[in-house]
């Protein structure tokens, strides 16, 4: 039996316990998604019962990819953004929330793309966040991704989210303030550091490209966490260029098959972690993407102390997702 440890998270300076003798706690469920009631909003020829689209690639007419408004946001409006204040105790929450429509296929996920659209997905991301960024009201940006129903999905059709916030995030703040502190002490990345001292051991590198490292965390807190991280100094989604894309749509379809194939298509959430718009491009300004399988939940240990437990060491899981195949698309597709 595996001695139950701690780890210690430096990208947010807390603390993860490995517990593998916890592993019966663990879900090996195949993931669901919702159902629904009547004709998915989603899909092509229903258009009109979505809200307003505000982008679509390669056209609005023919589109491949669509991002609308979200229907059930959890901002209000742009009005009111400027005055916001952390002063003030409560305020509209100004912003604005929107639906990215990854696919015109229903029953598809993230594994099932071609690299053709899921490269044009990314870019309606990227583009996306570029242009919310770019607000002067702007300060988080936040892109995440929850699919199947214990990840949160209300949809079943494949979908992504982007909310940008007139307020802050403690969170993100929290992430910056201490990639900045190591930063100005060292004058290096944190992030890049963490990544060069998981290649030089290699136990919890799951794949290697030119532009991408993907890896299971020392600290990881989830079963079969996997973060894509760019080997360039990217500081947000919105600032990677085109020669980036195909890559990353590559490498993105390649982790989302393992992934399945390891879980038994277990649900799970992206989110893209991402330096505060308009922040510095300095060495602590960096971007990568987070893909948290939901295999278990928060009990009363985690609630009472805030430590999340893993019952899978990192290094084992790593050992699993490389033993399984990336390559092909077997359309793991799943039917709620």
């Amino acid at each position: 039996m595996t001695t139950p440890t701690l780890r210690f998270d430096r990208i947010t300076e807390r603390w993860v316990s490995v517990a593998p003798a916890r592993a019966f706690t663990a879900s090996s469920v195949a993931g669901t998604l919702p159902t629904l009631s009547g004709p998915c909003p989603f899909c092509p020829g229903h258009e009109s019962a979505t809200e307003r689209s505000v982008y679509a690639l390669p056209s609005e007419a023919a589109w491949q990819v669509r991002v609308v408004e979200n229907r059930y946001p959890v901002t209000t409006s742009v009005e009111g953004a400027a005055r916001l204040h952390p002063s003030v105790r409560e305020a509209a929450a100004a912003g604005l929330h929107e639906v990215v429509v990854e696919s015109r296929d229903h029953d598809g996920d993230l594994g099932d793309y071609s690299l053709e659209q899921c490269t044009l997905a990314m870019r309606a991301y990227r583009d996306r966040v570029r242009a919310l960024e770019a607000l002067p009201w702007a300060h988080l940006v936040a892109v995440f991704r929850n699919r199947g129903r214990r990840a949160g999905s209300s949809q079943p059709h494949p979908h992504g989210q982007i909310v940008a916030l007139a307020a802050r995030s403690d969170e993100v703040e929290l992430r910056y303030a201490l990639a900045r502190s190591h930063a100005e002490q060292t004058g290096h990345s944190l992030l890049d550091e963490v990544v060069e001292q998981e290649l030089a051991a290699g136990e919890r590198i799951i794949e290697s490209t030119e532009h991408f490292v993907v890896l299971c965390p020392f600290a990881s807190h989830r079963r079969f966490e996997l973060w894509i991280v760019p080997r360039s100094p990217i500081a947000s989604l919105g600032a990677l260029d085109d020669a980036h894309l195909a890559p990353l749509a590559s490498i993105l379809g390649r982790s989302a098959r393992r992934l399945a194939r390891a879980t038994n298509g277990a649900d799970y959430n992206l989110v893209v972690r991402s330096a505060p718009p308009r922040a510095p491009s300095d060495a602590a300004a960096r971007t990568w993407i987070e893909i948290l399988p939901r295999t278990g939940g928060p009990a009363g240990y985690e609630l009472a102390t805030g430590i999340d437990i893993v019952t899978l060491r990192p290094e084992d899981a790593a050992a699993r997702l490389r033993s399984v195949s990336g390559d092909g698309l077997e359309f793991l597709k799943f039917r709620g």
